[in-house]
């Protein structure tokens, strides 16, 4: 359990120190009244591309991963409330996406927890034990 904690603490202490090297360099374009009005009529589903690469970096994740979890958390055009939601899936990815290299850590998780939310495509044996 404590290398599952210190992996975490350490992941996302470089996805912020990233963050914020690349929120020196670009901030979220202006919205258009286009894009305002789609905000409007279709809250909670409208993706904004542009935040895709400020989330992703060098990160394996999907990108349909990432549209879904932008879409809930950053569908605003308030620059607070994004950053927030920024910070929001940051936190979600680095707790529940498995990388390769860490599929005995998720194993010994589950195992000591009894269950854990998963973002990635899973394969299961059960082990009649």
């Amino acid at each position: 359990m404590p290398g599952n904690v210190w992996l975490n603490v350490t992941r996302r202490k470089k996805l912020e120190n990233r963050d914020q090297q690349l929120s020196r360099h670009r901030r979220c374009p202006p919205l258009t009244a286009l894009d305002a009005k789609a905000n409007t009529e279709f809250p909670g589903l409208v993706v904004r591309k542009d935040l895709i690469g400020r989330v992703r970096g060098n990160a394996v994740v999907p990108g349909y991963v990432l549209e879904f979890l932008l879409a809930q958390y950053c569908a605003t055009d308030d620059e607070a409330t994004i950053d927030a939601g920024i910070e929001s899936v940051r936190d979600i990815l680095a707790q529940h996406y498995v990388h390769r290299g860490e599929a005995e850590l998720m194993k010994s998780t589950i195992r000591d927890r009894g269950r854990h939310r998963v973002i990635d495509k899973v394969t299961v044996v059960l082990g009649d034990k």
